[in-house]
């Protein structure tokens, strides 16, 4: 009888063990999809450099959405919001500043370095409207 039951609770035990690590490996294999990997829908684009005239961003490329009015990009798998509803959800979901990958203005700037601003003082990003429009067009 005793036997019984420890093979019982023994088979019990790794149908529960093998849910658990089938269930992780399902995370985990969605987590870490590169903005690439996933399925593009209909709110949802794949934008790069060559799209525009003026590419605001230092990466060359990444995903664009909207969700819920929150537009947000992705690139080299990291989170960024482009509107302020978007980055105050990519900032809860672990997300970075939009800044790290907002490419300055050079021309702008050399002009705000040439009216005596400092260098810190004369850091002026691309026209990143393009993008936002782009976004906001996904929403409806």
């Amino acid at each position: 009888m005793k036997k019984y039951i420890f093979i019982s609770f023994l088979s019990m035990f790794c149908q529960i063990a093998c849910q658990t690590n089938s269930t992780s490996e399902s995370k985990q294999s969605t987590t870490e999809k590169t903005p690439k990997e996933i399925e593009i829908n209909k709110n949802e684009i794949q934008i790069k450099k060559t799209d525009f005239k003026d590419w605001p961003f230092t990466v060359a490329e990444g995903r664009l959405w909207c969700d819920d009015g929150k537009i947000l990009f992705s690139a080299e798998g990291t989170l960024y919001g482009i509107n302020g509803a978007g980055a105050t959800f990519a900032k809860s979901e672990g997300g970075h500043d939009l800044k790290e990958i907002w490419a300055i203005d050079l021309k702008q700037k050399k002009e705000l370095l040439a009216l005596g601003l400092t260098d810190k003082q004369s850091d002026a990003y691309m026209d990143i409207s393009p993008i936002l429009e782009k976004g906001k067009s996904l929403c409806q």
